[in-house]
């Protein structure tokens, strides 16, 4: 990707590969030099296998941090295992983000609840969060729990504490 590092007016970015190390905060910060007015980075894995081990989803903050003004759609395998920043410890915010496509993410119940906290501290507005997989119902069912829960945090609902039904 550093040949196109030059390319300073790259709106869009797709990657396809079959096994995609995961995503690292200075590569981002990188990238968010070389390309300022991103709106749309794709990295998309070919038939990821299923003990594929994701990107940190704390890195979707670095995505925020930078191109705050300017991303609005990401697609990215996340691991979203591990523990999250706290929401008043967020400095990264979109401000046009519309589009969060998590791939093939495994996201356990029990991680609903701080993952949709820590997207809803980034986000001005509620992103779609789509989960192309292929591993059950369950996942699906977590994520869309996770932009249910974005929603009425960002509404300021009082709800958004209670468990999903």
């Amino acid at each position: 990707m550093e040949g196109l590092a030059p390319c300073r007016n790259l709106q869009a970015v797709v990657l396809r590969c079959s096994l995609p190390d995961p995503v690292r905060a200075e590569a981002i910060r990188r990238l968010a030099l070389c390309w300022p007015r991103l709106e749309e980075l794709v990295f998309d894995p070919i038939d990821p296998p299923p003990t594929l081990v994701g990107t940190p989803l704390a890195r979707l903050e670095d995505l925020a941090l930078g191109w705050s003004e300017t991303l609005n759609m990401v697609t990215l395998m996340f691991d979203a295992r591990e523990e999250l920043p706290q929401a008043a410890a967020i400095r990264g915010r979109f401000k046009k983000f519309e589009v969060l496509r998590v791939g093939y993410s495994i996201l356990p119940e029990d991680r609903v609840a701080p993952v949709a906290e820590f997207i809803a501290a980034m986000c001005v507005k509620t992103p779609q969060i789509s989960f192309d997989g292929g591993w059950g119902d369950e996942v699906q069912y977590n994520w869309d729990a996770v932009e249910e829960r974005v929603r009425m945090i960002l509404q300021g609902e009082p709800a958004y504490n209670e468990e999903p039904v």
